[in-house]
């Protein structure tokens, strides 16, 4: 009776069967809080599944929040980054973070040509950072200054010298050997000079002047010839080699440059007697190599001494001049004369 009425009772309530089969021993006994009819069991399934969409959904809300504050956070960064850099002075601002007055600041600063649509730079927080433009100030027209390294993309490629040649001679400047001063027009070159404080390019001249620094490789755009840019650059090399304390300078001239020797003399040049002479290859106008060579003075200023105009100067002018055709007609009346007298010690001699 008891065995038929557990098989009618296995048959009858399946579920009785499920939970003895999942008792891990057969000691357990089943109590009736344990038993749960198959409407509860679909209950507690779905109460379960309800908890896991509301854990799911609890946590997407929670990732959502989290990615919020930090997307604060990073404005808050931002907006700490920009001040902290407005304090220390730095030349890089956010865009978004600049005042109205700033802007307007800004744009009175910008030349016509900067007016182009700026190109926007990747990176930085806000997806783009901008840096300020540092313009470079060259004075009003033809004032002289030393050259520094972002002025080389001012000389032209195809100019009077290359933009390596003016490198290396920066490069020389840097190590402390010689000075480039340059004569400016608007944001263009109008003249230079250097400075050699090691003295002239030429051994000799070197060694026979020691310690006395050379002005050098002079050159004036030829547009702005009238304008006093040579004197100007030649003015602010003395200046600068006397307040280094020096109390000699050497130049070199072409012997048959009249006005640069006349210019050096008014500025307090003497003849050292010196000559050096520059050799040079050119082409015709058919083409062809042609050699060439200039013959030099070498000149000298004197810091110590009163300028006064130097007389040899004069003397060396004076005998490259050519002849007046006053000289001429004078040489040949003194020929003539000799020749008139050439008789009479003839005649002396024939009554000897």
């Amino acid at each position: 009776m008891g065995s038929r009425a557990a098989e009618y009772a296995e048959d009858e309530m399946p579920f009785l069967r499920r939970k003895r089969e999942a008792t891990p021993t057969d000691d357990h006994e089943v109590t009736t809080d344990e038993v749960t009819t198959e409407d509860d069991a679909d209950a507690v399934d779905a109460a379960d599944a309800g908890l896991d969409e509301d854990a799911s959904d609890d946590s997407g809300t929670a990732r959502i929040e989290d990615e919020a504050e930090a997307e604060d956070v990073d404005e808050d960064d931002a907006d700490e980054l920009s001040a902290r850099d407005a304090e220390d002075g730095s030349i890089v601002e956010l865009d978004d973070d600049l005042d109205d007055e700033d802007q307007d600041v800004d744009a009175d600063d910008l030349d016509e040509d900067d007016e182009a649509p700026r190109k926007q730079r990747k990176g930085g927080l806000r997806g783009w950072l901008r840096a300020r433009e540092k313009k470079t100030d060259y004075g009003p027209d033809y004032a002289v200054r030393v050259a520094t390294l972002p002025d080389l993309e001012h000389f032209p490629e195809d100019g009077h010298v290359h933009p390596e040649i003016v490198r290396s001679w920066l490069a020389l400047q840097q190590f402390g050997e010689a000075m480039l001063l340059v004569s400016w027009f608007k944001d263009r070159p109008a003249g230079y000079v250097m400075v050699s404080w090691t003295g002239d390019w030429e051994d000799a001249i070197r060694k026979r002047f020691k310690n006395v620094p050379s002005i050098t490789n002079l050159w004036v755009d030829e547009e702005h010839a009238e304008a006093g840019v040579e004197r100007k650059l030649l003015e602010a090399a003395l200046t600068v080699i006397e307040k280094q304390g020096r109390d000699k300078a050497l130049i070199s001239v072409d012997r048959d440059d009249r006005p640069a020797r006349k210019l050096y003399r008014e500025l307090g040049f003497t003849d050292t007697k010196a000559r050096t002479t520059d050799s040079y290859v050119y082409r015709d106008a058919e083409g062809k190599k042609r050699r060439g060579e200039h013959k030099n003075l070498v000149l000298i200023k004197d810091f110590t001494e009163v300028d006064e105009e130097d007389d040899d100067l004069d003397d060396d002018e004076a005998a490259d001049e050519p002849q007046t055709d006053a000289d001429e007609e004078s040489e040949t009346d003194a020929d003539a004369e000799s020749e008139t007298d050439e008789p009479a010690d003839d005649a002396v001699d024939r009554k000897s």
